[in-house]
């Protein structure tokens, strides 16, 4: 009786608690997010919509990308829950490239992320921390090519 009088009170709150809801992402003609929106506010930031490393180079999504490598971003319009968008690389050079460690809004060592090691080939995933050693950790096997990273 007792962990169904709490399941019961579990649900009674995810009905009531609402995280905000992101309805719009603001950004500049350089692929930087300049503002967010959601339903009831605003916020202006300054962030690069993701880093890459190519060819073992940190890359942000605001800088040029390797001479031969075009980029296209395209966003699916009709994904309602958040942003959800394509990255699509293109290779018109003799050369192959290497493309990794795509990470939302840019890595940086004053927030924390989920990524590989910069510059590694290997799959493994550590949890990064402003002013620390990075943390392996263990993510299941089909979301080893995801990353995340914190914004306050």
């Amino acid at each position: 009786m007792r962990k169904f009088f709490l399941s019961g009170i579990a649900c009674i709150l995810i009905l009531f608690v609402h995280s905000q809801q992101l309805k719009e992402l603001i950004f500049d003609n350089d692929h930087r997010i300049t503002g967010v929106k959601t339903q009831g506010q605003s916020f202006s930031l300054s962030l690069p919509f993701f880093s890459l490393e190519i060819n073992k180079k940190l890359r942000y999504s605001n800088e040029p990308v390797e001479q031969n490598i075009n980029l296209l971003i395209e966003p699916d319009p009709a994904f309602k829950e958040g942003y959800k968008a394509k990255l699509e690389f293109t290779n018109n050079g003799n050369t192959p490239a290497s493309i990794s460690n795509i990470i939302p809004f840019g890595v940086a060592n004053t927030h924390y992320y989920i990524s590989g090691k910069q510059f590694a080939d290997t799959s493994r995933s550590f949890l990064f921390r402003p002013g620390s050693e990075p943390v392996g950790v263990i993510v299941p096997h089909n979301n080893s090519d995801l990353n995340l990273r914190q914004l306050k």
